[in-house]
């Protein structure tokens, strides 16, 4: 590969680092805007495009991403960074960024409780698939 194929996937891999980041915004965004007319999250009804971001969702997992449920459904497979890359095609940058987000978004600080997590979402409260079983 030469150096200037070399510049322009970098360039490639930072665009789609900064879409992931804004499809995460918008997803919130999403998120709260339904919470707001379904009249679940009033206090947030008045400026919901405004503090997108900035406020603690009812349900943190409403902020994640779908490329980051991705990571953390096989993070929760007990997959390594490298292998969750090679299978979904990514750089293994890229999937410690989603990490790192998605650790924020959940306030989460391991691996082994952000699997612990993605499995009580899974399963729901009483241990049995809950709405959310398979989406990760």
């Amino acid at each position: 590969m030469g150096d200037g194929n070399r510049g322009e996937v970098r360039r490639l891999q930072e665009r789609l680092a900064a879409v992931d980041r804004e499809l995460a915004r918008l997803h919130a965004e999403r998120a709260a805007l339904r919470r707001a007319l379904a009249g679940t999250d009033l206090a947030s009804t008045a400026d919901a495009a405004g503090r997108v971001g900035t406020d603690r969702w009812a349900d943190p997992w409403d902020a994640v991403s779908p490329a980051e449920l991705a990571v953390t459904g096989l993070v929760a497979q007990g997959l390594g960074n490298r292998e969750i890359a090679r299978r979904l095609r990514l750089s293994h940058y890229t999937v410690e960024t989603h990490l790192k987000h998605v650790f924020s978004k959940l306030g989460v600080a391991s691996r082994a409780e952000l699997a612990a997590s993605a499995t009580r979402r899974a399963l729901g409260e009483d241990g049995e698939p809950g709405r959310r079983a398979g989406h990760w």
